[in-house]
């Protein structure tokens, strides 16, 4: 049976580890609401480029307009 002084140590040593491997989660965490808020923000650009598109070339083309004698 182990001494409470390796029972100590291990227990030391756990709670580093732990704390690591919390440290490693919340940095992936982090590094994912970054990489989705990119590819948001990336989106919305794209969304608004088309619509700036769209604006000019409706604003591009001739009007057409019908025309009836009677």
């Amino acid at each position: 049976m182990s001494g409470p002084v390796d029972q100590a140590a291990r227990i030391v040593e756990l709670e580093a580890r732990l704390e690591s491997a919390a440290d490693s989660i919340i940095a992936a965490m982090n590094t994912s609401n970054i990489i989705g808020n990119a590819a948001i923000l990336g989106r919305q650009d794209q969304n608004s480029q088309e619509e700036k598109d769209k604006h000019q070339e409706n604003s591009e083309s001739p009007s057409k307009s019908l025309t009836v004698y009677t």
